[in-house]
């Protein structure tokens, strides 16, 4: 297409053509890496540009729409000859971007090489004092030489890095994000395999953080540090000085320190004993806490309920969401839990073998009463029930046991319980064991009638060989086995004669 096949741009004027093109650029939410972008998202201002000459004036001289970069120098996607060139348009890219903040996204693996890294890391630090997100997925070694322009001054409001390993090993070479002159003040933080002592940063105004693979301590030193938190999660946290003989950890306050904005706390570790879990759950108190989740990746490490009975007990909070994951609950872990929580209107719980499926019901259906006859009750504010997981289940799922959480129908307005979702992951074909009994079916369509929302699904994915693709399916369990039930009626009865 050119100007003279297009007359309708000649009839309107450059600015409105220029405002177009910025609607036209897909958002980036800074929680939001750019992996998740398409390669044509990445690339739609130069798109644009390659319509025609008029467009490509147009969208070259509108800086708005250049203010994300998004560059990618792993082996499989760049061999190094062709990196001069990759430099040369990230310079011009970023030209284009005027004075205007930027988001910039950098991704490479111990095969980004050394030297043919240095002339983009400097087209880069250039602009330091125009970086509003930053996200570097390298080599900590090559993360070291982002240190800006010395400029004196930092917007940068997310910050994220995840170490790529410089070499196959378990240990990362040596290096550290520090901006020359200037110490950033970000909202937004996520360090992945990152240790916390190698980021130069203000914490003061940090709201919302993320670790992966922090040790244990470290997350007790970022609640110490980021007095603003309202969002903390970490993943798979574990315990350094199992892995290294040189680590010193952080100290353990000797009194809770209080933390009275933070609102969503999610807890993940993995090969950490209790009693370090537990010391990180002394260590605060946490008047605002709404969300709390809990995911223990040991099968043999129980879940520290008394400590957190006492976190929810001293921060006096009020509870909206509890998530618990872990394989093979007890009773005796969760009971109290749930005693403690009334005002929590969502409960989740992931990861669930089918022995802990049944402790968990059993628990809830113990504790349903009737409130007529003034009997207590936990869990008076429900409104939503979740269970999920892997299908590694040995015996029937215990279906019976469900419908009777909401109670017989004539109560069933005592009870806010209005939301059930179940989901079954597997690899495989639907197995009978799964099925939902005939009585139990009958059951959850008065339910249904009577307006509770039941989401009772299984999700399949399945590697196909031929194409090497991962296929993912989403079965409605309860329509599976009304028909299952039907075709097994039809087949009992034999052709009419």
């Amino acid at each position: 297409m050119n100007y003279s096949h297009n007359p309708i741009i000649q009839q309107i004027p450059t600015e409105i053509v220029a405002c177009i093109f910025q609607l036209s650029i897909p958002e980036r939410p800074s929680e939001v890496s750019s992996r998740s972008l398409s390669k044509n998202e990445i690339r739609a201002p130069l798109i644009l540009g390659s319509v025609c000459q008029v467009w490509r004036q147009i969208a070259f001289s509108t800086p708005q729409i250049w203010t994300y970069i998004s560059i990618y120098l792993e082996k499989k996607f760049r061999s190094a000859t062709a990196r001069p060139a990759l430099y040369e348009l990230a310079q011009e890219w970023l030209d284009r971007s005027g004075a205007f903040p930027l988001s910039v996204y950098i991704y490479g693996d111990r095969h980004t090489g050394g030297p043919n890294i240095t002339p983009l890391i400097e087209i880069v630090n250039r602009c330091s004092s125009r970086w509003k997100h930053l996200e570097l997925e390298l080599p900590r070694s090559y993360v070291s030489r982002f240190t800006g322009n010395s400029s004196g001054t930092s917007i940068l409001q997310s910050l994220r890095l995840r170490c790529e390993k410089d070499f196959p090993s378990l240990n990362p070479a040596k290096g550290s994000l520090t901006l020359h002159n200037v110490k950033p003040n970000p909202i937004l933080v996520s360090l992945e395999d990152w240790p916390i002592k190698d980021v130069e940063i203000e914490w003061n105004h940090v709201t919302h953080i993320h670790l992966g693979y922090p040790d244990i301590s470290e997350c007790i030193e970022v609640l110490r540090r980021a007095t603003k938190l309202t969002s903390f999660k970490f993943t798979e946290a574990r315990d350094s000085s199992q892995i290294s003989f040189n680590f010193i950890p952080y100290a353990t306050p000797t009194t809770p320190i209080i933390r009275p904005l933070l609102r969503e706390l999610y807890i993940d570790v993995k090969d950490i004993e209790t009693h370090k879990v537990a010391n990180f759950i002394n260590s605060f108190t946490l008047p605002g806490l709404e969300t709390f989740a809990f995911s223990s990746r040991s099968d043999w490490h129980t879940i520290p309920t008394s400590n957190i009975v006492l976190l929810f007990k001293r921060s006096a909070c009020i509870l909206s969401t509890l998530i618990i994951e872990k394989d093979m609950m007890d009773v005796n872990e969760i009971l109290p839990l749930l005693q403690t929580i009334p005002s929590v209107r969502n409960l989740k719980f992931s990861s669930l073998l089918d022995a802990g499926v049944s402790s968990v019901l059993e628990t809830l259906l113990s504790t349903i009463s009737d409130m007529a006859e003034g009997a207590g009750h936990i869990l008076p504010a429900l409104e939503t029930l979740s269970f999920s997981g892997e299908n590694t289940l040995v015996a029937p799922f215990p279906w019976a046991l469900v419908p009777k959480i909401f109670g017989p129908p004539p109560n069933l307005h005592r009870r806010l319980l209005r939301k059930l979702d179940i989901s079954v992951s597997q690899d495989k074909d639907l197995e009978a064991s799964l099925y939902i009994d005939e009585e139990s079916i009958h059951r959850f369509l008065e339910l249904r009638e009577a307006g509770i929302a039941l989401n009772i699904k299984v999700l399949c994915s399945r590697y196909d060989e031929s194409t090497r693709v991962f296929h993912k399916e989403e079965w409605d369990l309860l329509k599976l086995s009304i028909e299952h039930h039907s075709n097994a009626v039809s087949l009992s009865s034999g052709p009419s004669s």
